[in-house]
């Protein structure tokens, strides 16, 4: 079990899941996503995320996507829902969350730099 005691979520092509490196708390999602419910899914892990990163005061969270071949407009909708739950905390509260992406995955080269402006300055693509 990670440090944030989540559970992973392996579902058909696809991995979710957190892992502590360092004193780094890594997010790595993995495959091809295409949930045509996420809310069923991703948007509770996404919820439980956002919460257990506030409750254990975390800063910052790398989120590994460089083996995310695919992820669909539903799904990618989840993590914009998560990204978004930060404007609605004090600046003080908030996490960090830095993308490591694959810049020869044409959908990471061209939408992730939207995600910047979610919440400008806690987001981060590297």
């Amino acid at each position: 079990m990670n440090k944030l005691n989540i559970d992973e979520i392996n579902i058909n092509n696809a991995s979710i899941k957190i892992l502590t490196r360092s004193n780094n708390i890594i997010l790595k999602i993995d495959g091809h996503i295409e949930f045509r419910n996420p809310e069923e899914t991703l948007d509770p892990f996404f919820e439980n995320l956002h919460n257990k990163l506030l409750k254990n005061n975390i800063k910052k969270i790398i989120c590994n996507i460089k083996d995310l071949s695919f992820i669909n407009s539903s799904s990618i909708k989840s993590l914009i829902t998560w990204i978004m739950k930060l404007n609605d905390i004090d600046d003080s509260k908030k996490y960090k969350i830095i993308f490591i992406h694959n810049k020869n995955v044409s959908w990471q080269k061209t939408s992730l730099k939207n995600l910047c402006f979610l919440v400008p300055n806690f987001v981060e693509i590297k």
